[in-house]
């Protein structure tokens, strides 16, 4: 009996292992690995009986992310510290680096992927809102009382929702309104940001719906807020800064006036200047008041962050580990090394009272260039550099909006790691191949008949 397997009903099968995969990338990470290796299977079947009709241009960038978990597993040149927990299981952390590709291969995304996406991050969201009114709100003496996280253990009096929020001691703000639906802040407040970029180009595009996609980009920007990410803040900045740059250029293309867009950008500073993680007023106000904006901005603000403090450090020590690298998996062995024994932690530590401070604070560059620079030096650098410009090369084929999300992109690995966790990795490597299958100008045969289906990207 000869074994035959329908093509079409493979394609299906492939695109929803790939929607649920971006669902569960999106909600809770930890059962992404599984459903990221089934999506591969599948894609390798349908690669291996339609590879005649998938062209080469349209996948060859995708095997730029496969070469590049190869030369990072092939320079792992000694023993990984096992009391370095990022360190732990390191090969097997970057085969998201090498399975995910497989599972775009072939396949163009579709209007429902990006669907997916905004609702399972509104699902998130909600969830952590719920948890943390739990946590919130508790009745005591016969009456309901707001009270904040952890303000015994920091000597901090009880204080309103608004003073909790902004200061960052609370179950609503940064680190415990993610947290406690096990999601990393800065990977919350991203899905949030791209979220909105969906949204928009949505209403701008469509004209419809316009009351109902105006309020989910409101509880989106709440999100936002509410997650407290530098990283966001200014990822929102600098879209504002691309979309304000079209506008002008481009005057058919107005999907909101300008004066709002630069009062949405002028209320993104003053969000960031006043609240917890840019503070500049607030460290102001409880200092002499001698100093100026710039000076109080970069003397006690970013000069005294741990991760601005650990690039600066990092470059003046880089003749350790240019030009050829220390080898992978050595980047927390040289951050303890060249940084907490030569440099201490300058103030910057993000746990005060604890022991064994390098033990427990970075170990990690949370900027994926360093990563790369400290790890693979010069050569896995200009690779990673030359993987990032096949997007500029097809920029051509993207849309406007798909233009915004590789701009995303940078911003989340400039300030963030993505070589040594499950879900950073898997983060990069989804939004990658994402970018190049949309790029792609034709979809492959076979392929849920998208050939017959409306283009409908995002």
């Amino acid at each position: 009996m000869r074994f035959s397997l329908d093509l079409e009903l493979l394609a299906r099968a492939r695109q929803w292992a790939v929607y649920l995969a971006i669902a569960i990338l999106v909600i809770h990470y930890h059962f992404f690995p599984v459903i990221m290796g089934i999506g591969s299977f599948l894609g390798l079947l349908y690669i291996g009986m339609a590879w005649r009709s998938i062209r080469w241009k349209d996948w060859w960038p995708l095997l730029l992310l496969e070469l590049f978990y190869v030369f990072s597993v092939i320079n792992i040149r000694g023993e990984l510290n096992p009391n370095m927990y990022y360190n732990t299981n390191w090969p097997e952390m970057q085969l998201g680096l090498a399975l995910v590709p497989f599972m775009f291969i072939g396949l163009r995304p579709k209007r429902c992927w990006a669907t997916i996406w905004v609702l399972s991050s509104v699902a998130i969201f909600t969830a952590a809102l719920v948890v943390a009114s739990y946590n919130s709100f508790q009745m005591v003496e016969g009456a309901i009382r707001f009270i904040p996280y952890s303000v015994e253990k920091f000597g901090m009096n009880l204080f309103s929702p608004w003073q909790s929020i902004i200061s960052g001691f609370s179950f609503f703000s940064y680190m415990q309104l993610a947290r406690n639906v096990g999601v990393w802040p800065a990977f919350l407040s991203y899905c949030l940001v791209v979220s909105l970029i969906v949204v928009l180009h949505r209403m701008y595009k469509e004209r419809t719906k316009f009351w109902s996609r105006l309020l989910l980009c409101a509880y989106l920007l709440l999100g936002i807020f509410l997650c407290n990410t530098r990283m966001m803040f200014l990822c929102l900045l600098v879209m504002c800064g691309i979309l304000f740059i079209r506008m002008l250029v481009r005057k058919d293309y107005r999907p909101i006036p300008i004066w709002l867009l630069t009062a949405s950008a002028a209320c993104v500073i003053a969000v960031f200047f006043v609240g917890s993680r840019g503070g500049v007023i607030r460290v102001q106000q409880t200092t002499k008041g001698d100093s100026s904006f710039v000076s109080t901005l970069w003397n006690d603000i970013l000069r005294k962050d741990p991760r601005i403090d650990l690039w600066i450090c990092t470059w003046h020590e880089r003749d350790a580990f240019l030009p050829w690298g220390l080898g992978s998996g050595e980047c927390g062995n040289f951050i303890k090394e060249h940084y907490y024994d030569k440099y201490g932690d300058a103030e910057g530590n993000h746990y005060e009272g604890v022991v064994d401070r390098k033990g427990v604070t970075i170990v990690q560059m949370h900027n994926m260039f360093l990563d790369t620079a400290v790890e693979q030096g010069y050569p896995g650098l200009f690779y990673l550099l030359l993987m990032l410009v096949v997007p500029l090369l097809r920029v051509g084929r993207m849309k406007f909006i798909h233009i915004l999300l590789y701009v995303s992109l940078l911003v989340l690995i400039s300030f963030e790691s993505v070589v040594y966790s499950v879900f950073a990795i898997a983060f990069f490597s989804m939004i990658y191949c994402a970018l190049i299958a949309y790029s792609n100008s034709s979809s492959a045969p076979g392929s849920l008949k998208l050939s017959s289906m409306r283009d409908t990207n995002a």
